[in-house]
């Protein structure tokens, strides 16, 4: 298993209120509809108070071979990307992909 973990931002100018909507009603089906076939286990994280980050994305795939595949997908580019453009801060997302989780507290 590996899994991407991304810090989100807000797009400048757009609410926090229209920000966790659009990520919630719009993107999240768009990645569940467009790319859900590669992901094994697709959470949001959305923040709860105002701060530097908005939110935190974490996408589970099966094997690295998945996630390879699910960025190579032209419906990554046509139009989750295009998506992600409407209400995402592109430049300040911090992306993460880790290897299986060594568990500590079960």
């Amino acid at each position: 298993m590996v899994t991407l973990i991304a810090l989100l931002k807000r797009k400048p100018g757009m609410s926090a209120e229209d920000f966790h909507d659009h990520w919630r009603n719009t993107h999240g089906p768009l990645v569940t509809e467009h790319l859900g076939k590669y992901i094994v286990h697709y959470e949001q994280h959305h923040a709860l108070d105002d701060g530097e980050y908005d939110g935190v994305a974490v996408l589970t795939f099966a094997r690295r071979e998945d996630f390879d595949a699910f960025l190579a997908d032209p419906k990554w580019i046509e139009v989750v990307h295009q998506d992600e453009k409407k209400f995402l801060d592109l430049g300040s997302t911090i992306p993460l992909l880790t290897a299986e989780p060594e568990v500590v507290i079960e």
